[in-house]
């Protein structure tokens, strides 16, 4: 069990802090790369394309930004940041296995703008492993996590993205390239929900800002 907020922890600790970075270095390829060939299925126009891309960004400037100051002052018998991480990574994971199969342009871009604001419930998960991590321990941690996130570009790049167009059978059943990397993407969000869930305790900190609301007053001055 990982437990945050240690002023020295094992080595197995920092690696499996970083293990969800890791895959969704993963993920990002996939919805950076595979979504652009998914969407051109219905878009060819490149302008058209691009605003359908920065729509997310709109978004993001938010909900990120109020999930996080959110993620500070609330404590639940679950923690503070793995509420959002967990409610976020199974939206996700949905968001994942439902996009190689929408039929029409409307039903992509939906599960897209769907898939980006569970992206933003995620914004905890930086913060959650600044906690598991001591700082004399954080270089190490960085250089380890960006070792594990190029590995995963690696593999996507040079083994999954390349089968996008193929098409296989599995117990009778087709199974295209598209659907494969998406889903083996969500595999593996799924996987780390269970380490989330069941490897790591947050500890209650007794913030001062616990129980401060959410209000344009306190948001605006809190970032300032």
């Amino acid at each position: 069990m990982i437990i945050t907020c240690k002023k020295e922890i094992p080595l197995r600790w920092v690696l499996f802090a970083i293990m969800p970075w890791a895959s969704f270095g993963y993920t990002w390829a996939v919805i950076s790369v595979a979504f652009l060939f998914s969407l051109k299925k219905f878009v060819e126009n490149p302008a058209g394309m691009t605003f359908i891309l920065s729509l997310p960004l709109f978004i993001s400037i938010v909900v990120g930004s109020c999930v996080n100051f959110m993620s500070d002052r609330i404590w639940t018998r679950f923690g503070r940041r793995k509420p959002f991480i967990v409610v976020s990574w199974i939206g996700i994971s949905i968001c994942l296995i439902l996009m190689p199969l929408m039929p029409n342009f409307w039903a992509l871009v939906g599960v897209y703008i769907l898939y980006y604001l569970c992206t933003d419930l995620n914004t905890p998960l930086e913060p959650l492993k600044q906690e598991i991590i001591p700082p004399h321990e954080r270089g190490r941690a960085a250089g380890a996590m960006q070792w594990c996130t190029n590995l995963a570009s690696i593999v996507f790049y040079f083994v999954a993205l390349g089968r996008f167009d193929d098409v296989r059978f599995m117990a009778g059943f087709p199974i295209s390239g598209e659907e494969l990397i998406y889903w083996s993407a969500s595999l593996l969000l799924g996987v780390m929900i269970f380490l989330v869930m069941l490897g790591i305790k947050e500890i209650d900190q007794k913030s001062r800002l616990r129980g401060e609301r959410l209000s344009f007053r306190n948001f605006f001055g809190g970032l300032a």
